[in-house]
C-alpha cells in the first residue's frame, strides 16, 4: 500500500494536488505497522479507524 499511496502522492504534489485523505490514510497505516500488522494489508486500518470513530460518536463498536 505504501509503495503506490508514495506514487500518488509524488505525483499529486507535482501536479499541485493536496491529499489530506491520502495523507490520513497512510497515517493509518503506519500506525498498524507500528503495532505489528505488518503482513495483514488494509484490514488492520479499520481496526484502527474505530477507536477513533469512538471518539466521535460515543459508541462502542
Amino acid at each position: 500500500m505504501i509503495a503506490w499511496t508514495g506514487f500518488i502522492v509524488i505525483v499529486a504534489r507535482q501536479a499541485g494536488v493536496v491529499t489530506p485523505l491520502v495523507d490520513a490514510c497512510v497515517a493509518l497505516y503506519e500506525q498498524t505497522l507500528c503495532v505489528g500488522h505488518d503482513g495483514s494489508d488494509v484490514v488492520p486500518v479499520v481496526h484502527a479507524l474505530e477507536p477513533r470513530t469512538n471518539l466521535h460518536t460515543g459508541k462502542k463498536v
